[in-house]
């Protein structure tokens, strides 16, 4: 009778390597940080996949108005009852539509133009990098910034919580903009003052002249 083990072995270990591997992204963190399509709809192995309204994210250093060219320093925190007890913390993602971003310290690093956080900035609720506005651009920038807070157990789960952020920048005006580079038009109560030298002193001098009789002498 022909032995099968062997044979069942292998299938089995196939079947187990397939279901880890389509299993793993939902079940596994990230600490060096998530970019791309992998963050496109959120946090989703986190806090059952669901923003959640107990996470505060506090974004300083984007301007109201930016200007081409500007490095601006920004910094982002994530704020939860979360425990911090764990050995991570949290984690963020920053993507903005236009300029460049850097790096400051090794918490964070840039990936595909979207700064995230490295593993030792895995420790840390507080993030900071650099934005540098383009030197040609005149439009409306948007930025949008995904943080988890998470509690250290080595499980991505529902204890976890994570919450998104967006805002927007004013751009300066273009040069094909309304008005940009047109000359300005003369207000109208000049234009009238203007009509009314002429009409005073041009046009008697132009006009009929008058003869003066012998009589006047």
């Amino acid at each position: 009778m022909e032995n099968k083990g062997p044979c069942v072995s292998r299938w089995l270990a196939c079947f187990f390597f397939i279901i880890f591997t389509v299993l793993a992204p939902t079940t596994m963190s990230y600490p060096i940080g998530i970019t791309g399509e992998a963050v496109e709809h959120g946090c989703l192995c986190h806090g059952g996949g669901i923003a959640s309204d107990s996470v505060s994210i506090e974004v300083t250093g984007f301007p109201e108005k930016w200007e081409a060219s500007v490095k601006y320093e920004i910094s982002i925190t994530a704020l939860s009852s979360v425990s911090e007890d764990g050995s991570a913390l949290g984690g963020f993602n920053l993507h903005v539509d236009a300029g460049s971003l850097s790096v400051l310290d090794d918490a964070v690093h840039v990936v595909d133009g979207e700064a995230t956080h490295t593993e030792s900035g895995n420790m840390d609720r507080t993030w900071t990098v650099i934005w540098t506005a383009p030197s040609s651009y005149a439009r409306d920038i948007s930025y949008r910034v995904y943080a988890n807070t998470v509690d250290g157990d080595g499980t991505a789960d529902s204890d976890d919580a994570w919450s998104v952020l967006t805002g927007l920048m004013k751009g300066p005006p273009s040069d094909d903009s309304p008005g940009a580079g047109e000359p300005s038009l003369m207000p109208p109560f000049l234009l009238g003052l203007a009509a009314s030298l002429i009409i005073v002193h041009i046009i008697p001098h132009g006009g009929a002249r008058t003869e003066v009789s012998d009589e006047d002498e």
